[in-house]
């Protein structure tokens, strides 16, 4: 599958990678459809983050089709589609700290 990978502040290509699957019971594949740009996204573009290693595939607020789901997975069927908003703290400031 075609993903745009950061490689690290100021550097990101867009690249050819394996296609994910879902390998435990709580995991659920989604085949995304559109990915919007926010603010931590540029954040983590220009200056990094603790938390991202290089090479990532970035972008937390999705929507797509949900393509597999883990045997434990409830509620959500192959088919369904989903708006996801994942979080990625910056990990440092006080607010992270505290939880």
């Amino acid at each position: 599958m075609k993903a745009a990978v950061f490689l690290g502040p100021e550097r990101m290509e867009v690249m050819d990678i394996p296609t994910p699957s879902v390998s435990g019971p709580w995991e659920m594949l989604v085949k995304v459809r559109a990915c919007s740009v926010c603010g931590s996204d540029i954040r983590i573009f220009h200056y990094g983050n603790p938390r991202i290693t290089p090479p990532a595939v970035m972008g937390h607020e999705i929507v797509g089709d949900v393509v597999d789901v883990g045997e434990e997975v409830k509620g959500f069927k192959i088919g369904d589609r989903v708006a996801i908003g994942a979080d990625v703290p910056c990990g440092i400031c006080e607010m992270c700290r505290k939880g």
